[in-house]
C-alpha cells in the first residue's frame, strides 16, 4: 500500500477513496462496544442531543449492556429513546486491539515516514449516531484531524478557508455562511485528513460510524500539562490533606510539596521517557487497558520493548507501560525471548526468570510485565 501522506503538505484537506476496509473496522467497532465494562469504568463517554452534551444520557449509557444480536442503530435509538442523537467515545485505543492495531500500522507508521516523528503521541476517538451537524456546528481543532469513515451509511463534511471568523458566523447553520464550503463525500472506508484551524463540520442524514485519530505535536502546550498532572497526582497521594483541615494548616503543606515537585522535576528526562514509551506502544498514547490472560506474555505486532539501562537498573518499554525493576541477565534473556518469540507461557518465563530469583520473585516481575 502506497503511503496515504506522499506529498502531502498538510495546508488543505485530502481524501483517499476506499482507503480502508470498513467491514473489519465496523465489525471491530461492534466488538468494542460489546465490552461496555471496560468502557464504563472510563467515563470517556459524552452522548450529545439538540447540540448540546445531555450528562444524564451520558450516564445512562455507561449502564447499557449490548449484545451480538444487536443492532447499533437500533440499540442506542431504542436504549436512549432518541430519534437524533451523537455520541463521541474518547481514547478507544484502550478498548480495541484490532482498531489499534489498524491505526498504528495504516496510519501512524504512515504518518511517521512521511512526516518524521515529530508528536507525541496518538489519540484514537469515534462519532457515531444519526444527526443534523456535528453538535458543536463548524469548528477549527488544534492539531490535525485524521477520520476513517467506516459506515453502514455515507456522511457529508464540509470544509472551509482557515480565515473564516467563527464568530462571525451561525456555526448551527450553514446555510446562513456566505464563504462557500469544500464538500467531501465520504463513503465507507474513505480516509480523510483536515490540516489544523481549517474550520470543518460534519453532516450525517443517516446512521454512520467515523473513527478518529489526533496526532498531538511535540510543542503543544498539553504536554507539559501532561507530565505534570500525571506526575503530581502521585506525588499528592501522598500528601496528608484533610478537608477538616483549616486553609492556614493545609496551604504550607501544599506550598511546599509543589514546591518540591517542580525543583525535582526532569522534564527532558520525562520526555525521552515518554519517547521511548510511545514507541514501544506504536505511537498510541494510552496502552489497552482490556483483561489479559495471565497464562502467557504477549507482544502485539504493532508493539516493541524499548529498554534503557540506567546503573543497576532496567527501565523496560513494553506495549505502552514503563516498569523499572534490578537488572538481571535473565530479565535480559526473557525480553529478548518475548520479542523474537512474540508470546511466552508464564511456565517458560518464571523458568527464565528463576536463574537470578525465587519463585515469589519471579511472579511478581512476569505480572509487571503483564
Amino acid at each position: 500500500m502506497l503511503c496515504p501522506f506522499k506529498d502531502q503538505n498538510l495546508k488543505k484537506e485530502f481524501i483517499i477513496k476506499g482507503f480502508s476496509n470498513s467491514d473489519f473496522l465496523l465489525k471491530a467497532f461492534k466488538e468494542m462496544l460489546l465490552n461496555q465494562g471496560s468502557i464504563q469504568k472510563t467515563k470517556k463517554v459524552r452522548v450529545f442531543k439538540n447540540k448540546g452534551v445531555r450528562d444524564d444520557l451520558s450516564l445512562k449509557y455507561q449502564s447499557l449492556k449490548m449484545t451480538k444480536e444487536d443492532d447499533i442503530k437500533d440499540y442506542f435509538k431504542s436504549e436512549l429513546l432518541l430519534e437524533n442523537y451523537c455520541i463521541a467515545l474518547s481514547q478507544i485505543e484502550k478498548y480495541s486491539n484490532e482498531i489499534s492495531d489498524y491505526f498504528t500500522e495504516h496510519i501512524i507508521d504512515e504518518w511517521n515516514k512521511e512526516y518524521g516523528n515529530q508528536t507525541m503521541g496518538f489519540e484514537l476517538y469515534s462519532f457515531f449516531g444519526e444527526y443534523d451537524t456535528t453538535p458543536f456546528g463548524v469548528h477549527k481543532d488544534q492539531e490535525h484531524t485524521i477520520l476513517i469513515h467506516i459506515g453502514p451509511n455515507p456522511a457529508k463534511v464540509f470544509c472551509w478557508n482557515e480565515d473564516l471568523d467563527l464568530n462571525e458566523v451561525d456555526i448551527h447553520n450553514l446555510n446562513n455562511i456566505s464563504s462557500p464550503p469544500r464538500i467531501y463525500n465520504i463513503n465507507p472506508g474513505d480516509l480523510l485528513v483536515i490540516p489544523k484551524k481549517i474550520p470543518h463540520t460534519v453532516k450525517r442524514q443517516e446512521f454512520s460510524i467515523t473513527l478518529g485519530a489526533i496526532p498531538y505535536t511535540i510543542e503543544g502546550l498539553w504536554i507539559i500539562e501532561r507530565f505534570i498532572k500525571n506526575n503530581l497526582e502521585n506525588k499528592l497521594a501522598k500528601v496528608n490533606i484533610s478537608d477538616t483541615d483549616s486553609e492556614e494548616k493545609n496551604s504550607p503543606l501544599l506550598s511546599k510539596t509543589l514546591t518540591e515537585f517542580f525543583n525535582q522535576m526532569d522534564f527532558e528526562k520525562s520526555i525521552l521517557n515518554e519517547s521511548k514509551r510511545l514507541k514501544s506502544n506504536g505511537g498510541l498514547i494510552n496502552n489497552n487497558i482490556l483483561d489479559k490472560t495471565n497464562d502467557y506474555l504477549e507482544l502485539k505486532k504493532t508493539k516493541e520493548i524499548v529498554i534503557n539501562y540506567d546503573k543497576d537498573k532496567i527501565c523496560i518499554f513494553i506495549s505502552g507501560r514503563h516498569i523499572e525493576i534490578i537488572n538481571a541477565p535473565s530479565i535480559s534473556l526473557l525480553l529478548s525471548q518475548l520479542s523474537k518469540l512474540r508470546v511466552i507461557s508464564k511456565e517458560n518465563a518464571i523458568n527464565i526468570l528463576s536463574e537470578d530469583f525465587d519463585y515469589e520473585a519471579s511472579v511478581q516481575i512476569y505480572n509487571a510485565l503483564l
